[in-house]
């Protein structure tokens, strides 16, 4: 960005941002701002190499998707609503860490 903004058009490598450090920053900006908007209990799906033989789709709280290895980019970090249908709840039960994160959806 900073190049940019210098009018230098000098382009660096590509950098992804892991799902891993996703969790991280959101779960640090909530200690910060208190909002309840992002805790450590939100539900979220982690989505790596979607359409690739080695994709790595994984259902769960921030806190637990943080500790997820999801192997190389690309990655994709899905913050679930509170109001969920409950078919995407029980989609949601192949792919979840714990299942207790799905207590109370989609109901």
């Amino acid at each position: 960005m900073e190049n940019m903004a210098r009018g230098r058009k000098i382009f660096e490598p590509p950098r992804y941002m892991s799902i891993r450090t996703a969790c991280v920053q959101l779960l640090e900006i909530e200690e910060d701002q208190g909002s309840g908007f992002c805790t450590g209990d939100s539900l979220a799906v982690g989505l790596a190499r979607v359409g690739a033989d080695d994709e790595k789709i994984v259902a769960g709280s921030l806190e637990e998707l943080k500790d997820v290895d999801f192997g190389g980019p690309l990655h994709s970090l899905i913050l679930v609503g509170k109001n969920i249908h409950e078919l995407e709840v029980e989609y949601l039960r192949g792919f979840v860490v714990n299942e207790k994160v799905l207590d109370g959806l989609g109901k």
